[in-house]
């Protein structure tokens, strides 16, 4: 589905991916660098196809033509989740080890700890939620040798509950209007998702598939 509010997304992703990378060249907090890594990738790439995907929609049909421009932003758009590890990779990387290796977990908590701390005069409800819900996919994971389908939700919501905490600390900084009206957007209309991907998490592994089934 179309995000009716891009702007959301789009400066969120401009404070995280740049956040993530102060934190890796400072080297002060190695645990954090090393979980948002995979997650700021897949999280923005994922966000810049969606973005790619609106400009050629307001188009309309011209938005498929090579003279609007719009079309060539929607294909450099969809290289991303592929170069530098796919998403699915990166996922795969996150669910399976990154939430076993000493001190990610924990460093992620407070992280979003800090920015449900430095937004204490808005609601923080819903990031809490989602950060709630985060916890509940984590427990479920942790559980499992292998994380299978649940991997890729499981990186949905990491960056999902990342990105709340980015538009908390920016809403409870805000002095426009419009950034205030944003970052509601955010929390009414985006955060609850949290709670359908962490069912997704925590439903059973896939049964295997017989070899057969696909056979002519």
């Amino acid at each position: 589905m179309l995000n009716p509010v891009l702007a959301e997304i789009v400066t969120a992703c401009r404070a995280l991916v740049p956040r993530t990378l102060v934190d890796l060249e400072r080297g002060d907090r190695p645990a954090l660098v090393e979980l948002m890594t995979p997650v700021a990738k897949a999280f923005a790439t994922e966000a810049a196809q969606e973005a790619a995907g609106l400009a050629v929609q307001v188009h309309g049909g011209y938005g498929f033509l090579r003279e609007y421009r719009v079309e060539q932003i929607a294909r450099d758009g969809r290289i991303t989740p592929i170069y530098e590890g796919t998403n699915g990779i990166q996922a795969a990387t996150l669910a399976g080890r990154l939430v076993r290796q000493d001190g990610t977990l924990a460093a992620f908590r407070a992280e979003i700890g800090d920015a449900l701390a430095a937004a204490r005069s808005i609601d923080t409800a819903p990031l809490a939620d989602a950060l709630a819900a985060w916890e509940t996919a984590t427990a479920a994971l942790l559980e499992r040798s292998f994380p299978g389908a649940a991997a890729v939700p499981y990186l949905r919501l990491t960056g999902l509950t990342a990105f709340g905490a980015v538009w908390a600390r920016l809403e409870a900084a805000a002095a426009s209007s419009r950034l205030r009206a944003a970052a509601t957007f955010v929390r009414r209309w985006m955060l609850p998702e949290a709670t359908h991907l962490a069912a997704l998490c925590c439903s059973p592994p896939l049964p295997d598939v017989p070899a057969d089934v696909f056979e002519g």
